[in-house]
Order: structure tokens, then C-alpha cells, then sequence
């Protein structure tokens, strides 16, 4: 996801320019290639460029009830100021960050902000997918997917449990 932002580094701060996003952006494991919708705002600072987004993407995933591959949407809202290579240098300085940690505008005024989005998602992706709320997991006796039909274990161990109950001493 790169920009050209020479023309509007050279307008005053408030310049703003938006665009609609519609790109397939390497992700997570460096592997699978996502489809990334949305839109981004490029704002004009006194230092550099405030990037506003609102993205979607989906993420292909197992559940973690049932284990069930399903496709879960990511949404990712991205709030980041960037900074030319030379404001960089003295924001660096004042604050006493890392350059390696800020996103920047590279010295041809192109910004690319496919890291941060990457990052973003990462953040946004769930930790715990479910395939939908109602899922019933797995049988932990004997593994069987209980969203496809129930399995034999609860029933005996709920035979064993009465038989339990009812025996006197």
C-alpha cells in the first residue's frame, strides 16, 4: 500500500487527500496473501502525515471449540503519524525514540504503510476464533465434533454418574 505524498508534503498543514483501498497484502505467516478493503485519509501535519484508515480483511482459521477451518472478517482501524525522514531525525532527538520503531516517509516521498497494516491486523486478528456463537466444541472423551452430531460418551457417563448416585452403603 504505497502513496506518493511529494505533492502533498509540499501543501499546508490541513491538506488532505482519500483514497478507496482494494489490494492483496502478504499477512501473518508470511505466507497467505489477504484481500485488504477500505478506506484511507492522508492529513497534512506540521511534521508529516496523519494516516487515518478503516480496513477489512478476513483470515481463514480454525475455531477453537471444534476445529472447524472457517473464514473470520478482521477489522482494523489504524490511527499512525508519520514522519518524513528528516523531520524523523529531530523528532528522534527530542523525544529520545528509536528511528527503526516509527513508520516514515521515505526520501522520495513515498509512503508505504503495508508494515503498519500488517502490524494492525496482527493486533486485530482474534486470538480465540469460534465458527459461530452456538458452537458446541469437541467431545473431550473421544474428539468427535459435537455441531455434527452427539456422541455416545456423554450418555454413559451420565448412566455412570446415576448408577453412582443410587448405591446405597
Amino acid at each position: 500500500m504505497i502513496f506518493n505524498v511529494s505533492q502533498l508534503m509540499r501543501e499546508p498543514s490541513g491538506s488532505c487527500r482519500t483514497f478507496q483501498i482494494n489490494q492483496e497484502l502478504l499477512l501473518i505467516d508470511g505466507v497467505s496473501i489477504n484481500q485488504i478493503l477500505g478506506d484511507v485519509k492522508l492529513l497534512r501535519t506540521d511534521m508529516g502525515v496523519w494516516v487515518s484508515a478503516k480496513l477489512d480483511s478476513e483470515v481463514k482459521c480454525s475455531c477453537s471449540r471444534c476445529l472447524a477451518d472457517h473464514v473470520q472478517c478482521v477489522n482494523m482501524t489504524i490511527e499512525e503519524e508519520v514522519f518524513s525522514l528528516d523531520e524523523l531525525d529531530m523528532v528522534s532527538c527530542e523525544s529520545g525514540d528509536n528511528n527503526e520503531e516509527n513508520f516514515c516517509i521515505a526520501e522520495n516521498q513515498i509512503l508505504d504503510i503495508s508494515e503498519a497494516v500488517r502490524q494492525y491486523f496482527e493486533l486485530n486478528a482474534p486470538m480465540n476464533p469460534v465458527c459461530g456463537e452456538g458452537c458446541k466444541g469437541i467431545c473431550v472423551t473421544c474428539g468427535l465434533n459435537l455441531n455434527e452430531r452427539t456422541c455416545e460418551c456423554q450418555k454413559v457417563q451420565r448412566k455412570q454418574q446415576v448408577g453412582k448416585s443410587l448405591r446405597v452403603y
